[in-house]
């Protein structure tokens, strides 16, 4: 059976109950791996990307998900594309930056994790 990303979400809203700032971070990093896992297995179900293309990109993968999605010409597939994007900056800032103090708020992670609603919410809702 494969992983449920959406199980990273659980993780992300449990670290937020802690309120620290590597809870903060871990949390915004797992918000992001439940949005982008979800999101690059709608992908290939809607046939926005191929998994041979998701393969030979494998060491950009992120980017070019999120590209494939930025360059629809379908408003919603845009507009999920952008908000992973911006959750993808937020993930690469508490995973990468420890100067960046907007990564260890719990408003930051409380916003994440509603982006993420709102992109799960998307997903399941798309009609091609």
């Amino acid at each position: 059976m494969a992983f449920d990303w959406i199980k990273y979400l659980i993780v992300a809203e449990n670290l937020k109950s802690s309120g620290t700032e590597e809870s903060c971070r871990s949390g915004i990093s797992r918000a992001y791996y439940a949005v982008f896992g979800r999101a690059k297995i709608f992908c290939i179900n809607q046939s926005i990307v191929k998994t041979k293309d998701l393969n030979d990109n494998r060491n950009k993968i992120h980017s070019f998900l999120i590209n494939s999605l930025v360059e629809s010409d379908h408003p919603e597939l845009f507009e999920i594309g952008k908000n992973i994007e911006t959750l993808r900056v937020r993930r690469n800032d508490a995973d990468y930056n420890a100067d960046c103090k907007e990564s260890g708020k719990i408003s930051v992670l409380e916003d994440s994790i509603l982006i993420v609603n709102g992109v799960l919410k998307k997903i399941n809702d798309y009609e091609p």
